[in-house]
């Protein structure tokens, strides 16, 4: 069977599989990040500056464990380019391979700066973008030199990727789940996640419930806009499924 007419099966599969109805073949699949690294032996620190060898490494999998879909297919959060620009949110661990996400480093909004993101999220979120990113503050020229330097440590990473992703939901047509036109994360997620954290609200769910409703709402409109931007023909590619992510519910 042509690689084509397998990856248009593997995708009927899983929808017959998430709508209930018997499929052809039950659809195995994963969800990976930075494993394939320590399954081929590798240090994902060892090779992160060359693409060719983490495209290498990361494949090794692929020739032993038979995929029908896949959540992943990519080394997420470029740590170089984001440490370029003097953000340590995410660092390697001591394993060399692992990506660790450092929450308690992440400079998150305080409770006296809901009303600037209820009043105006675009601008709100640009704030803290400046805060987490010491590199913007810095005049114009710095700033801009800064910025040459996370692109330049940004280029093997994304080179990396896209050679990953274009061997195993190309060439091995592997269902890609994080395909999907529509990634929809709720807004209470969004606000555990990106604006406030994990403690604090929490916190705010208790002690200021309404201001974290009003600041939902707004999340919400920001969320829905570039879903209301696609047309209706784009839903069904590469498959008709949506996806979400479920943190704070």
């Amino acid at each position: 069977m042509s690689t084509g007419l397998l990856k248009k099966e593997r995708i009927q599969n899983l929808i017959d599989a998430v709508s209930f109805r018997e499929p052809k073949k039950v659809p195995v699949g994963a969800e990976i990040l930075t494993w394939p690294f320590s399954y081929a032996g590798v240090r994902y620190e060892d090779v992160m500056d060359d693409p060719v060898k983490t495209f290498e490494a990361y494949i090794k999998f692929m020739d032993d464990i038979r995929l029908d879909f896949l959540w992943g297919g990519m080394v997420t959060s470029p740590v170089k380019a984001l440490q370029a620009m003097g953000c340590n949110h995410y660092a390697l661990g001591r394993d060399g391979t692992t990506i660790i996400h450092r929450q308690p480093e992440v400079e998150f909004m305080s409770a006296e700066e809901y009303p600037e993101l209820i009043g105006d999220i675009d601008a709100f979120k640009a704030k803290l973008l400046r805060r987490r990113c010491p590199a913007l503050q810095l005049p114009r020229e710095q700033a801009y030199e800064k910025v040459l330097l996370a692109l330049e440590a940004l280029r093997p990473y994304s080179e990396a990727n896209r050679m990953i992703q274009k061997y195993i939901f190309e060439e091995k047509g592997v269902a890609e789940l994080t395909g999907s036109p529509v990634m929809f994360l709720g807004p209470l997620t969004v606000l555990f996640d990106k604006f406030r954290g994990i403690r604090d609200t929490l916190v705010d769910l208790r002690r200021r419930p309404e201001v974290v409703r009003q600041a939902c709402d707004e999340i919400l409109k920001d969320r829905l806009k570039p879903i209301r931007g696609l047309d209706p023909k784009d839903y069904g590619f590469p498959h008709p499924l949506a996806s979400t992510v479920y943190h704070v519910e």
